[in-house]
Formats: structure tokens, sequence, C-alpha cells
């Protein structure tokens, strides 16, 4: 268990982020817990008898193998092993996902419905694009003015970081009484929510007010809107949203709107 803490403290001080840090190690102990040995005597069939006694899904399976395989590189580089046993397993191929925004409806009910930390919480999911990690981890000082505008600094996965103008909605959420350093959002022990918990708490208010949705579609909202307004500028929607690869972005494409909606109402009926 000891090279999964020092992969952890080398993670840490390459500046990734805890909720990234904390992803992989929760990996890394399922593996090691299912092979009960030496994490370096893992091979190909024991990830895969690993695999397919946790029947996941195929985005899942990639996300745990991605994991894996980074780990085992970083234990090459160290000369803690001459394989890497990750990468001999094929990784599912992965189908398009299209984004799943909430619906202006759900939106509306769920900040009126909302408590004052969740309410703020979904505004920065909405209207500034943020992932439930970066809720978590946003403070006061990253709102910042830029020639006489505002724009909330954001550092995304794998510590990218990105500038979000901000939205008025977003200025009076980042203007209000919270923890005035460190995180803003803090627990009833002054300890600061975890990403994992931030999502949870959402589904918890979701489940309450009847929303069939999950808290990063409140990101899909943003996405889709600011495509849109952009006039479909994948580039200006990449860098709002952080994304690595403009591939991603693509998904909201399939927003596009008029054009396509006139030629689907342009079919003759038989």
């Amino acid at each position: 268990m000891h090279t999964i803490t020092d992969y952890a403290n080398d993670q840490r001080r390459r500046g990734l982020a805890r909720s990234s840090i904390d992803a992989s190690r929760y990996q890394l102990r399922r593996l090691h817990d299912f092979h009960r040995g030496d994490m370096m005597t893992v091979d190909r069939s024991t990830i895969e008898a690993f695999l397919d006694s946790r029947q996941l899904s195929a985005r899942s399976t990639y996300n745990y193998l991605s994991c894996f395989s980074t780990f085992y590189r970083w234990a090459q580089r160290h000369d803690l092993t001459d394989t890497n046993p990750a990468d001999a397993v094929p990784r599912p191929r992965l189908r398009r996902q299209l984004p799943r925004p909430v619906t202006d409806r759900q939106l509306e009910v769920a900040l009126r419905g909302a408590d004052r930390e969740r309410r703020a919480w979904i505004t920065l999911m909405a209207y500034a694009g943020l992932r439930c990690a970066e809720v978590a981890r946003t403070e006061r000082h990253d709102l910042i003015a830029v020639r006489g505008a505002w724009v909330l600094h954001v550092v995304g996965k794998g510590g990218h970081e990105r500038a979000v103008p901000a939205h008025p909605m977003v200025l009076a959420v980042m203007s209000g009484a919270w923890a005035r350093t460190g995180p803003m959002f803090r627990r009833p022990d002054g300890t600061a929510w975890t990403a994992g918990e931030v999502s949870r708490r959402v589904g918890d208010l979701h489940r309450g007010l009847g929303i069939d949705a999950s808290a990063h579609q409140y990101r899909h909202w943003f996405g889709t809107n600011t495509y849109a307004a952009s006039d479909g500028d994948l580039l200006v929607v990449r860098d709002l949203l952080g994304h690595a690869s403009i591939t991603t972005t693509t998904i909201y494409t399939a927003f596009s709107g008029a054009a396509a909606a006139d030629a689907v109402a342009g079919l003759p009926v038989i």
C-alpha cells in the first residue's frame, strides 16, 4: 500500500487536484484489495479479473484502465517495475455521448428550491460551467478584474487553467458571506466540501424537488447555451469549458438548432 501513497504524494507535488488524487487512490486501492499482494506483481490477468468482478460500464472500465496505466508508467520511471500490465488490456470503445443539459424549468426549480449554499453551487455550474470538483475548490480570490471586467479563474482537470467571464449571477455568488480564505464552501465543522459531497448534495436536492438530472448537467446547460450564444463557435465553448481537446466540445454541435430543425420539418408527409 505504501507504493500507492508514494504515487499520491508524487501527484500532490506535481500540483494535481485533490479530487483527481483521491479518485486515483480509490481505484488503486480497490485493485490492491482484490490482488492482496504487492502491486508490482499485478499482471494483465489480474487486472482483467478485477474489472470483470466489478461489472463496470465501458466508460468506467476505460477510466480504471487509464488510472492503472498512469500508475504503472510512474512505477516504471521509478524503476519499481519493468512492465505496464494495464497497457496489455484492450480498452473498450466508447460511444460518443451527447450533452444532456437540464431544462430551463429544471434550473429555475432548483434555484428556487435550494438552500443558500446549494443555490450558489448550482449558479457556478450553470453560469460558469464549473465541475463539482471546481465548485469545491472555488476561493474568493478566484474572481479577478481584467481590463475593467470580472472573470472567474478556474483550475480544472489536470491543473489546466481557464478564465470565464463572470455572469452577474456569478458575481452575486462570489460577493456572498463565504469563507474569506481557502475554499469558500465549508461543512459545519469548517472543513471544505469534497467534489463527491457537492455532487451528492445536489443530487439529494434534485430528488426532493423531483428533478431527474445530475449536478453535471448544469455544466451541459452552460455549454449548450454558450454554444448557441456564440453562433456555434466551438473554440469559444472549448475555452469556456476547459476542454483539453476540441473533439470533446464537438458534442455540442448536436444542438445546432434551426437549420437541422428546418431540414427535418421539410420532410414530406407520406
